[in-house]
């Protein structure tokens, strides 16, 4: 969003963000159902694929739920990193985050599991008192007579991309292996990642990279139709140097990698944005 900034305004850049999620989150929601196999049209799937989004990164942003039967429930943010991020920059862009981003977005996400569904605040920033915690809470609810979500007009495009029907590479695995073999039963309000099996969490995290790569499709659409092609190819190679650089970082200090001979090639084997192989 700051290299869209070069060329928009906050409020336009705003609109950005709310088209790279809807056009992504709904898809992206439809395929960690199916890898992970859970479904339904209840509140305990849309809090599942909450667990699963990269847009709810596990620590970053510390989400907690409460299921009250199969059409409400409600979650809350103990720490929300996106807002200490934020707050720093002023009341205006809390306010585009958790006001005008969020209230499009959190709905398009939802409705992927059910149309009729709605997510509305109890509260949330900017905070008043300052400081407060939880930093927001949220109720969901399916109104049998509220108003289906409509997708955005992006959502269909990005369907049809190759990212979005890729079919993943499933590993092999083990009855007796220990941790969940997919997310089909109950909801587990502390579910974790690390509560999978291997070969689950492997399915996992290669429909998380593939969420990264299916909200970059977005994004560029959404920057194409409004600043055009040249636009678009000068600001992917900087986006994706930026994140591919962050994010190698973060590898090399997690496994010790400079330590190690092969440690270029576990990097590229680790890699996100290399990812999923399929």
């Amino acid at each position: 969003m700051a290299l869209v900034m070069e060329h928009v305004g906050r409020e336009e850049m705003q609109q950005v963000a709310i088209e790279e999620w809807m056009a992504a989150s709904p898809i992206y929601s439809l395929r960690m159902q199916r890898a992970l196999g859970f479904g339904g049209d209840g509140v305990d799937t849309i809090c599942k694929n909450l667990q699963l989004d990269i847009g709810a990164p596990h620590e970053f942003m510390d989400f907690r739920f409460r299921i009250d039967d199969e059409r409400h429930g409600e979650f809350w943010l103990a720490h929300c990193g996106a807002l200490m991020d934020v707050e720093p920059m002023g009341e205006h862009f809390v306010h585009g985050m958790c006001h005008t981003i969020e209230d499009p977005t959190f709905d398009a996400t939802a409705a992927a599991t059910n149309p009729l569904a709605a997510i509305r605040p109890i509260h949330r920033p900017p905070r008043v008192p300052a400081g407060r915690t939880p930093h927001c809470r949220w109720r969901i609810d399916i109104v049998a007579d509220g108003a289906a979500v409509t997708a955005h007009m992006h959502q269909a495009v990005v369907e049809r991309s190759l990212a979005a029907t890729a079919h993943l590479e499933i590993p092999d695995g083990t009855a007796d292996e220990d941790g969940l073999a997919d997310y089909s039963g109950a909801f587990d309000p502390d579910f974790r990642l690390e509560g999978l099996s291997h070969r689950a969490l492997v399915i996992a995290l290669q429909e998380v990279a593939l969420q990264s790569h299916l909200l970059l499709r977005a994004l560029l659409l959404s920057v194409d139709r409004r600043l055009g092609p040249d636009v678009v190819a000068s600001l992917t190679p900087r986006l994706v140097a930026g994140w591919a650089g962050l994010t190698a970082q973060r590898l090399s200090d997690a496994f010790d990698l400079t330590a190690n001979p092969d440690g270029l090639a576990t990097m590229l084997a680790l890699h996100p944005m290399l990812a999923p192989r399929a």
